[in-house]
């Protein structure tokens, strides 16, 4: 009875307890709301010229590119935001998010950026730093740039993850006939050895050509490429 007792008392101060966070919750979100509402007003322009909020609904009002980019650029200066976001950032924003690509964001496009922000952002470069290098010092008729290219497009195709795939999987058929050998206390032949050489080198030589065209920063936000 006492236990019972004990729960129920618990049951309704955590009920309260939700009632209460709700709230608190519901009002932070109205507040915030309308807070970002009076910053899309004193940012924003109606399409026709006028900048007054009196006389345009809202949805009528567009924030231009520049006014975007500048609004991006105080923000970078925040100390919640050093190091994270870049005035940069704007046209990448921009792209994202202007559905109707008229270079001006309308209410909910601007509320969706605002809710970006929340997150951690960084930008890694795509190529690695012998391509931008290689494009950077020779000409488009070189050998070399259009090796680097032709293995570039080789490597973001997939082909080459594929290929690695199959390797992959005819490694395991091999462990599979190690591991009876081992069970069986058999002598290995030394074809198996030869393989195991084998499938490391080729794990090496899919390593080496994709950080030879994809930058090692963009390589190592893969987790399955750090667990290779």
């Amino acid at each position: 009875t006492f236990v019972l007792f004990v729960n129920l008392m618990l049951a309704v101060v955590y009920n309260a307890y939700l009632e209460s966070m709700k709230k608190v919750l519901k009002t932070f979100l109205e507040t915030r709301h309308k807070a970002l509402l009076e910053v899309f007003v004193l940012l924003s322009q109606a399409r026709h010229g006028s900048n007054s909020a009196a006389e345009d609904r809202i949805d009528d009002r567009r924030i231009t590119t520049d006014v975007f980019t500048e609004f991006i650029g105080v923000l970078s200066t925040f100390a919640v935001f050093k190091g994270q976001l870049k005035r940069s950032y704007a046209s990448i924003f921009l792209k994202m998010l202007d559905a109707d690509q008229n270079e001006s964001l309308e209410l909910e496009e601007f509320m969706y950026t605002l809710d970006i922000l929340h997150y951690r952002i960084w930008i890694l470069p795509e190529r690695s730093l012998l391509l931008r290098r290689v494009e950077a010092n020779f000409s488009g008729s070189s050998w070399i740039l259009w090796s680097m290219h032709l293995l570039h497009d080789f490597v973001s195709s997939g082909w080459l993850t594929n290929i690695a795939n199959m390797v992959l999987t005819l490694n395991f058929v091999f462990m599979l006939v190690e591991s009876y050998y081992d069970m069986s206390k058999m002598e290995m032949p030394q074809a198996l050895v030869r393989m195991e050489t084998f499938f490391s080198s080729i794990y090496v030589v899919e390593v080496v050509l994709t950080v030879a065209v994809v930058s090692m920063r963009s390589y190592l936000s893969d987790m399955g490429n750090v667990f290779d």
